[in-house]
């Protein structure tokens, strides 16, 4: 049994320093990339504890993308809500307080392949103060790779006890938590895996493995049966031939190789595009040369490190390429890493003992001060909506989204031409992203320019004929230029795909008033009363036209 308490001032020490970096982030707010749409514009749901059961019967997304199910990340939003009163305050504490917990167990984990503590101190203080670990802590919505690790570590600790001490409760811890990690996020299908390669490859207790493969199996066996009750739509992915799928695939895993060991070409919303592999080239080149120089009672784990990194990182890079995103975001890399440093960890560190104590602290010293710098850096630029957008149009220009998101800042701060320009860029980049078009008709209508503003929903509708905010907002313009019954109809049409939104019934309502409709245009006050019980403008509204209907009287 190791002495915990030799152990309590390093530990002590990564609490201390991942809080100094990133207490910064509790001032930070909700960002354009997820948080807006799961978060900011549910708080009233997530705040309602009674909502629990509907976590974990519904997509995360609910009907917009229902091939996601990820209740066990949704719950520990719920709480932040309720504790928080809303705040995005609370949410980015949480991030922090669970990159702590993930780090601690780093070191547990790591601490059963690694004697010497200081090499141990030393490879999770790096984790822990790492850049590329900036986009998972910062960014709320960040957290579901943070929470995934968090498991998968505690999987593999319990793997260990349980066959080390033979006891119930590590089983059943073990089994446990594996079944849960497929309610965090996706990627969980590479745990089972990669516990049959580590019990085959690793373990030195085979003799165990005739409980644990079939119990991996049927966890796993059961927890996705549970999921595809849940889970109603596929994944929409289109497959692209084998040489475009492998090239591109060499270019992001390069990519992504080189950013964890050369910390540059960061980037908040990184694309192919805009991608460089130098570092990753050389990275790869030198990874694969010490392999074959690895002790040989040391080269199985080294090997299962870069199996862990190649089986994480593996299905994230094919979604992206498959879903033609494009996206290939950093916080990705939080559990991959993890397998790295196993690697790292079993390279010849006695080396080392031939350098003299002043260089060696020196060096470390230096490299340490380098990348906290590096991480406040990158902090910084999830800060706000506007910080974070700018950043994405500085790193990533040639992706559509990046300029989108921004055009959608600039428009919320009603600063339109800039926000026009943004848009025209991404759809110069990207000519069929719908929404565009819509807002770029909301900002033409804030403009008063509206022929020019109905050509634009026109457009939007017909990319998207599902999307009920452009065909009321081309109904108000509709109105304005006084072609009614063209209002009429796109209110109709608005109010059949959300039929829950009292303010396409009120619009329509007005504009049956001014046709001369008075009892559509009752009617239709009446819906959008049922839908806001005790609206003093609504009551007040059908009132006035009762006292002058003479069919009310």
């Amino acid at each position: 049994m190791k002495n915990r308490n030799i152990h309590l001032p390093s530990l002590l020490t990564i609490i201390l320093i991942i809080t100094a970096l990133y207490i910064f982030t509790i001032s930070f707010t909700f960002l354009p990339l997820d948080d807006t749409d799961i978060i900011q514009s549910r708080l009233s749901y997530l705040m309602n504890f009674r909502n629990i059961l509907d976590i974990f019967t519904t997509p995360l997304y609910k009907d917009f993308v229902t091939s996601l199910y990820r209740p066990f990340l949704y719950l520990t939003f719920m709480v932040d809500a309720i504790l928080g009163g809303g705040s995005p305050s609370v949410f980015h504490l949480s991030n922090m307080l669970f990159h702590i917990i993930s780090s601690l167990l780093l070191y547990e984990f790591l601490s059963h392949f690694i004697p010497a503590p200081k090499i141990l101190f030393g490879l999770t203080f790096i984790y822990a103060i790492h850049p590329i670990h900036v986009h998972a802590v910062a960014w709320i919505s960040g957290r579901n790779d943070i929470l995934l690790a968090i498991d998968l570590l505690l999987i593999f600790i319990t793997f260990r006890y349980s066959l080390q001490y033979r006891k119930h409760r590590y089983y059943i811890y073990h089994f446990f938590l594996l079944f849960i990690s497929f309610f965090i996020k996706e990627t969980a299908v590479v745990i089972p895996v990669l516990l049959v390669i580590y019990a085959v490859w690793i373990s030195p207790k085979s003799d165990n493995l005739t409980v644990f493969i079939p119990g991996w199996i049927l966890i796993s066996g059961f927890a996705l049966l549970i999921r595809s009750f849940v889970v109603t739509g596929n994944l929409p992915l289109t497959f692209t031939g084998l040489m475009d799928t492998s090239l591109q695939f060499s270019i992001i895993f390069t990519n992504y190789l080189g950013k964890l060991f050369i910390p540059i070409h960061y980037s908040v919303l990184p694309t192919t595009r805009d991608m460089g592999i130098l570092p990753g080239l050389i990275v790869l080149i030198t990874l694969s040369t010490i392999g074959f120089a690895v002790d040989k009672k040391n080269k199985k784990l080294f090997w299962f490190g870069i199996v862990w990194f190649i089986l994480f990182l593996s299905p994230t890079i094919l979604w992206g390429i498959w879903s033609r995103i494009d996206e290939f975001y950093e916080h990705r890399l939080y559990i991959p890493a993890i397998g790295l440093l196993l690697s790292v960890s079993q390279l010849k560190w006695r080396l080392l003992s031939s350098i003299s104590t002043i260089v060696k602290t020196f060096v470390i010293v230096g490299m340490s001060i380098i990348l906290i710098i590096m991480s406040f850096e990158r902090m910084i630029k999830y800060r706000d909506p506007i910080s974070f957008t700018d950043a994405a149009v500085l790193e990533s220009p040639s992706l559509a989204r990046s300029h989108s998101i921004r055009g959608y800042e600039y428009q919320n701060i009603g600063d339109y031409q800039k926000a026009l320009s943004e848009f025209e860029m991404a759809i110069k980049i990207k000519p069929n992203i719908a929404w565009v078009y819509s807002n770029c008709g909301q900002i033409q209508l804030n403009m008063k320019n509206y022929n020019h503003a109905i050509e634009l929903f026109t457009i939007a509708v017909q990319m998207n004929p599902k999307d009920g905010n452009a065909y009321f907002n081309r109904a108000i313009a509709y109105v304005i230029v006084e072609q009614l019954p063209a209002s009429i109809e796109d209110f109709s049409e608005a109010i059949q795909l959300v039929p829950d939104n009292a303010d396409y019934f009120y619009n329509r309502g007005l504009a049956y008033e001014t046709m001369g409709d008075n009892l559509k245009a009752i009617e239709d006050f009446q819906s959008a009363q049922s839908l806001l019980p005790g609206d003093e403008l609504l009551i007040e509204k059908i009132e006035s036209i009762k006292s002058e209907n003479s069919l009310y009287q």
